[in-house]
């Protein structure tokens, strides 16, 4: 099973690092490329788009949204469709 974390802000890079804390790889993305430089852990695979995740459509994929409320959401559920 792939776990993906999208939105790598304060709340999702901390789920990130408690993921990996108990020896999960996780993909995540964010919407600023520069977070990568906030935390690096050999199994956190920092994907490039949102379009990345369709490599993972032939495995169970457990995808966390961990975004501001409101049109964010939105707008990433409806690219996620």
């Amino acid at each position: 099973m792939e776990i993906t974390i999208i939105g790598l802000g304060k709340m999702g890079l901390s789920l990130a690092k408690q993921l990996n804390k108990q020896g999960q790889t996780i993909n995540g993305f964010d919407m600023n490329p520069l977070i990568s430089n906030d935390y690096s852990d050999k199994r956190l695979n920092y994907l490039s788009s949102i379009d990345e995740l369709s490599l993972f459509q032939d495995t169970k994929n457990l995808v966390f949204l961990v975004l501001p409320a409101g049109e964010p959401t939105k707008a990433t559920i409806q690219e996620l469709s």
